[in-house]
């Protein structure tokens, strides 16, 4: 009867379909006369057959299937024999239907494990499950001696991503974050693991010599940008490793000390965890609480770099950058102590010293007939301050600031957070008479399409690029394509990072409009900026007076 195809369509009649399909029993039906069977007849009577009946299992109120015997007696099934037949079908049944909930109970559990421990959108391994991979890659580890490298690597602009253009779109930046990292790592006996928002982790036998070689490898792999959507987004990370068992064999106390290597490291970049890192982190924190008190103690420096116009040669503007200088460890790097503000909450009153400052010296230079433009930077978070004209204005009524004497500097991403408030304070600030610029363009997101209606006056091609030109047939496209960017929409281009005669020679033909960086002239206290540009090669024409 293998051969048999058996359906409980009622256009396809059978003994057992009905059965199925009504959920009755089907009892006796003879093989020679009904005409139910008359397509299975020829077959059943020459092997012997000569009734069949089917009996329904039932699951609850469920038919799961059917019983269904044949018999070479026509009278076979009486009374008795179906009611032992019918008790027979209900064992049959219970224990189908047991172990159908079995099987969906333990697909339950398999599927709540596997949400447990696995991240939805990446389908890696979550922290949970990493602790578990760690700590049985220790255990396993230990007995033959062998090494273990735990990298902490942190999505650098997942955050930024996610916020600017959307939770999609930095899902699927981390996805192919994970693709190329992957590439790399394979074979990796212990995975890969996401155990936070923009945080992955990779464990992997060797030294400290191996580790280093994979990060620099997946660094490298991660150095193009991620094409989505039309916009080329950072696929940098910063990576930190920690050794087992050197450093520890608690998974937990690994996966920390990694972590803060991976804060030292910086994006790009590798840095393997020693002892000092945490004390690094102690300074951080002590220096947060000391950074307030340096905003109002007069520990802050307002320094100036000069900017130089590439046709003429003359120095043509200067950006205003912090410096502090500590009383115990002397001048600490902006980047740290900017870094620092942003934790602390501290990015509003940076930016109100810093323009208080600028404002004030500006004023001076005009006295002293020194009258360059004098830009400063002004976080995302400040530029969304509703406050900040207010006290824009406040300051131009103080030091008597006139149109075209300041400028203000804008990170390329802050543009795409509520581009219309964007739009509207610089396009109030312009109105002020103070023209805007986009700094370390190349680095963020921008979208053309706010990028033509922003009032800005310039755009500053990011050093990354203007230091790689040389090297790089990609960084020199990208510079070549923003320059050409600026002069179709009627925007000066300022290369940032020039700090030799071959990449200002380079830019000159690309057609730049400004330059700045070590070959021009390095940072200077803004006391000293005066005297340096008059005695510069670069030294400003005879009347800097702005008309």
């Amino acid at each position: 009867m293998s051969g048999l195809r058996l359906s409980w369509d009622a256009s396809q009649p059978s003994v057992s379909g009905e059965a199925i399909r009504t959920g009755e029993p089907v009892v006796g039906r003879q093989l020679a006369s009904d005409p139910l069977l008359a397509k299975w007849r020829s077959g059943a009577l020459r092997l012997g057959y000569a009734a069949v009946s089917a009996l329904p299992l039932r699951g609850g109120d469920e038919v799961i299937g059917c019983l269904t015997l044949v018999s070479s007696n026509e009278d076979a099934f009486d009374a008795i024999e179906v009611a032992l037949l019918q008790e027979l079908a209900d064992d049959v049944a219970f224990g189908l239907a047991t172990l159908r909930t079995q099987a969906r109970e333990a697909e339950a559990r398999q599927t709540i494990r596997r949400m447990a421990l696995h991240d939805p959108v990446t389908g890696l391994p979550n922290r949970a499950a990493a602790c578990e991979a760690l700590a049985a890659a220790i255990t396993d580890a230990t007995p033959r001696g062998a090494a273990l490298c735990v990298l902490s690597i942190h999505v650098a602009r997942y955050d930024e991503v996610s916020d600017t253009l959307g939770r999609e779109t930095g899902d699927a930046l981390l996805r192919a974050i994970v693709q190329r990292i992957e590439g790399i790592a394979a074979p990796a006996p212990h995975g890969l693991s996401r155990v936070g928002d923009d945080a992955l982790l990779l464990v992997v036998e060797g030294d400290a010599e191996r580790a280093t070689d994979l990060a620099r490898r997946i660094a490298e792999a991660l150095y193009p940008p991620v094409e989505r959507a039309g916009l080329s987004l950072d696929a940098r990370v910063a990576i930190g490793v920690a050794l087992h068992p050197r450093q520890g064999s608690d998974p937990e106390e690994l996966m920390r000390r990694a972590k803060v290597a991976m804060y030292r490291a910086g994006i790009g970049g590798c840095a393997l965890y020693s002892g000092p890192h945490d004390d690094e982190r102690r300074r951080r924190l002590a220096l947060i609480g000391e950074l307030k008190a340096a905003i109002a103690g007069g520990e802050l420096m307002l320094y100036c770099q000069p900017k130089v116009d590439v046709a003429s040669g003359r120095i043509c503007g200067a950006e205003g950058l912090m410096r502090w200088c500590h009383p115990r460890e002397g001048m600490i790097s902006p980047s740290f102590f900017v870094d620092l503000a942003e934790h602390a909450g501290l990015t509003t009153p940076l930016t109100h010293w810093v323009l208080e400052t600028a404002f004030c010296e500006r004023s001076r230079w005009h006295d002293a007939h020194f009258d360059l433009p004098l830009a400063v930077n002004v976080s995302p978070r400040d530029l969304h301050d509703p406050k900040l004209l207010d006290r824009v204005r406040a300051l131009i009524a103080t030091w008597g600031i006139a149109p075209g004497w300041m400028q203000i500097e804008v990170t390329e991403s802050a543009l795409m957070e509520e581009p219309d408030v964007v739009i509207e304070r610089l396009a109030a600030l312009r109105d002020l008479g103070i023209e805007s610029m986009i700094d370390d363009y190349g680095s963020g997101y921008s979208s053309l399409r706010y990028l033509q209606q922003m009032p800005v006056s310039s755009i500053k091609i990011d050093q990354a690029f203007v230091r790689r030109m040389l090297s790089y047939r990609e960084s020199a496209a990208i510079v070549h394509s923003t320059i050409e960017l600026c002069h179709t929409l009627a925007l000066r281009a300022i290369a940032e990072g020039v700090e030799d005669e071959p990449t200002w020679r380079a830019l000159a033909r690309e057609g730049c409009d400004a330059v700045q960086g070590y070959y021009v002239g390095r940072p200077l206290p803004v006391e000293d900026f005066e005297a340096w540009a008059m005695a510069s090669r670069f030294r400003p024409a005879a009347s800097t007076r702005i008309q």
